[in-house]
C-alpha cells in the first residue's frame, strides 16, 4: 500500500492557509492526554497530524504525525 503525498508539518513551521478549512477538532477525550495549551493557540487534526497552532499566524507550535505510531 502506498500513501499519497502529504504536506509535512513540524514544530516551528507554518500551516498552509489553503488547508485551513480541512482542520478538524480533536475529540475532547484526547485533550486530557495533551499538556496545557498556551493561551491563544488552538488544537486540531489534519491529515493524520495532531497540531497545536496559532490561528492568527498559522505557526505550528507542535505537530504529532499519528500515522507514524
Amino acid at each position: 500500500m502506498q500513501l499519497r503525498h502529504r504536506h509535512r508539518l513540524f514544530a516551528g513551521g507554518y500551516f498552509p492557509m489553503r488547508y485551513l478549512q480541512g482542520i478538524q477538532p480533536i475529540p475532547l477525550s484526547l485533550m486530557g492526554y495533551l499538556p496545557p495549551i498556551p493561551d491563544g493557540y488552538e488544537v486540531g487534526y489534519y491529515d493524520g497530524y495532531c497540531i497545536i497552532y496559532d490561528p492568527d499566524t498559522l505557526r505550528v507550535l507542535s505537530a504529532i504525525d499519528l500515522y507514524r505510531y
